[in-house]
């Protein structure tokens, strides 16, 4: 390990940290106080009538899988249908996923990686509006990346591929 590398290491997690905190309040103010699109009603009502005992395609049509529906049901069923407590499962996938998605970076390519993935994941607009309301995609990144992430940990990157020393 050299110098630099040494230097990034050892400096770049308060870095990270600090850039993850203040991102992850602005997420989670963005997620209160966001404005509806036209889809998040079609995810919304769903889980509703789901929190209130309803099987879809059974006693309501959905074109959602159930799997897009079963967590915004639980938190109806816990804290009510109002849409900003729905959306705390959007804001916990998108806060998670970039978790993950960093710690994938550290792990095997390093700090300065793992500093560029969260800052081009954390600016991309498009990911932002897409997870941050009641939809599919929260739950459907949260499961592909944590299934990336967690089986993961069985490879091993090439690092003299990947030019690292």
């Amino acid at each position: 390990m050299n110098v630099e590398s040494e230097f990034l290491e050892r400096n770049c997690k308060p870095l990270l940290f600090g850039l993850f905190f203040i991102w992850s309040f602005y997420i989670v103010t963005l997620g209160a106080y966001a404005s509806a699109s036209g889809d998040e009603g079609t995810y919304h009502y769903p889980a509703v009538l789901m929190a209130q005992g309803h099987l879809p395609v059974l006693d309501f049509f959905s074109l959602q899988g159930i799997w897009s529906t079963i967590p915004y049901a639980g938190l109806i069923k816990l804290f009510g249908p109002h849409t900003v407590s729905v959306r705390l499962f959007s804001v916990f996938s998108l806060i998670t996923c970039a978790a993950m998605i960093t710690a994938l970076a550290w792990r095997h390519f390093g700090a300065l990686a793992a500093i560029l993935t969260f800052v081009f994941f954390s600016t991309s607009w498009h990911w932002t509006l897409a997870n941050i309301e009641v939809r599919h995609s929260p739950p459907s990144n949260l499961g592909l990346l944590a299934a990336f992430f967690f089986g993961s940990s069985t490879f091993e990157v090439d690092s003299e591929r990947y030019g690292q020393a």
